[in-house]
């Protein structure tokens, strides 16, 4: 009985850390999604100046 507690134990450790690894890897590709859009729009922005002038 005490091996299966044990067990789960060890196994929600784990899957805790698995979690928080991939919540970091997507919030950091969100970052950098968030950046790519951004320099999208700023150089459509730079696009359209260039065709007003």
């Amino acid at each position: 009985m005490n091996f299966i507690l044990v067990g789960v134990i060890l196994f929600l450790i784990i899957k805790g850390v698995i979690d928080k690894r991939y919540y970091k890897f997507t919030i950091n590709s969100l970052k950098y999604e968030l950046e790519r859009y951004k320099e999208m729009t700023d150089t459509l922005c730079k696009r359209g100046d260039n065709i007003n002038d």
